[in-house]
């Protein structure tokens, strides 16, 4: 299970600086690469929801336990997948690339990973008790004169008997 959790945030990572290019784009006025025709403001408004996620995505790497936070991201992730496909093939704003249609395929293997994933995800691994070494010795023995009993002939042939 811990390679699980290792392997999910290493998705994430990747994710989130896959979405971090797409704002970097957005403010550098570099939208061709994403967009047909678009102004400046309706990119960075698209950089916003693409903003949104990222801060999800950080808060999901630093709180990776947290079950409704799953559950936020899944559904984020899966609305942002749908309004990526909606743009792309009924509204036709953003251009049908290679990176776009790669962006899309990564947002929707994501959403559909982490959904069957789920059950691994969020469970914390059992822990196992401790297991203790050496004889355990009761306090009442080690109080008193008890570990040094006088010389008896009891005593003489308990040590006899131990040896």
């Amino acid at each position: 299970m811990i390679s699980i959790n290792r392997c999910s945030r290493a998705w994430l990572s990747f994710i989130l600086l896959q979405d971090l290019g797409v704002i970097w784009l957005c403010y550098r006025e570099q939208t061709a690469v994403l967009f047909k025709i678009v102004t400046r403001l309706a990119a960075r408004q698209y950089s916003l929801a693409v903003t949104i996620i990222c801060i999800v995505r950080l808060f999901l790497l630093v709180f990776f336990e947290s079950a409704p936070l799953h559950a936020c991201h899944i559904t984020i992730t899966a609305f942002y997948s749908l309004s990526m496909l909606a743009d792309m093939f009924y509204y036709k704003d953003i251009n049908i690339t290679t990176p776009n249609i790669t962006r899309m395929v990564v947002q929707v293997a994501t959403a559909v990973a982490f959904t069957i994933a789920q059950r691994w995800l969020c469970t914390p691994p059992k822990i196992e008790p401790v297991r203790r070494k050496g004889r355990l010795f009761a306090k009442h023995y080690m109080e008193g004169d008890l570990l040094n009993p006088p010389e008896s002939d009891d005593v003489r042939e308990l040590r006899k008997k131990q040896l």
